[in-house]
C-alpha cells in the first residue's frame, strides 16, 4: 500500500482552504484484472462538495493521484493510471463528499 500522511496545497493554489488528513492507496490483482482502492479521511475540505452538489467544473470535488512531482507546478502531470490498458481516465469521476 501507498500511505499519504499529509497533504500540501496544489502549486499555485491561492484559496484559503487548508486540507489535512490521510489516504491509503492499495491494489488487488485478480485473474484478469487489477483494481485500485483509495481510502481517505479529509478535514478542511470544501463543504460545497456535499452529496447533493451540482458539479459544473472539471475535477470539481475531485480526489486523484497525479504523475510527477506535485510540489512544483511545472512537474505536475496528468492523473496516474495505466495508459496502455486504460483508454479513459478512471479518476475523472472520482469525487469526495464533505460532511456538513
Amino acid at each position: 500500500p501507498l500511505y499519504v500522511e499529509s497533504f500540501s496545497k496544489y502549486p499555485g493554489y491561492m484559496g484559503t482552504m487548508v486540507v489535512k488528513g490521510s489516504a491509503e492507496l492499495t491494489e488487488t490483482v485478480g485473474y484478469e484484472s487489477v483494481a485500485q482502492f483509495l481510502t481517505f479521511s479529509l478535514m478542511g475540505a470544501d463543504k460545497d462538495c456535499s452529496a447533493n452538489a451540482v458539479l459544473t467544473q472539471n475535477n470539481s470535488c475531485g480526489i486523484h493521484v497525479h504523475i510527477g512531482n506535485c510540489s512544483v507546478a511545472a512537474d505536475v502531470a496528468g492523473h496516474y493510471y495505466n495508459l496502455v490498458t486504460g483508454t479513459t481516465d478512471p479518476w475523472k469521476d472520482i469525487i469526495y463528499t464533505a460532511a456538513s
